[in-house]
């Protein structure tokens, strides 16, 4: 073989041997970076969900504190004219009642 084909294939394998560590030396990067990557969002993620806990008890806590004003509003108002109160009552009751016998 000639001298310089003997050279060419010398420097293919040298560049093959170069491109195989890059390679290498590239997955372990990535695989480091993705381990990272990995742990911030696993705590950012916890983070959020500590945020959605708290969020969420202050959504209950309000619609309770809401509940028991219109609960008290209700039963003012059922004391303050309890014969309007009946008679709404009985008309739901027989509204009820029909559209239920209806269904049967």
């Amino acid at each position: 073989m000639p001298k310089a084909k003997t050279n060419e294939i010398d420097n293919i394998r040298e560049d093959v041997k170069s491109l195989k560590s890059n390679i290498l030396a590239l997955s372990k990067q990535v695989e480091a970076e993705g381990k990272i990557t990995a742990a911030d969002l696993k705590v950012k993620a916890s983070e959020n969900l500590d945020d959605l806990k708290v969020k969420a008890k202050e959504n209950i806590a309000n619609f309770q504190d809401y509940s028991k004003d219109q609960l008290a509003t209700v039963e003012k108002e059922i004391k303050a004219k309890p014969a309007q109160s009946m008679a709404i009552a009985f008309g739901a009751g027989v509204l009820l009642s029909a559209l239920l016998s209806r269904r049967s």
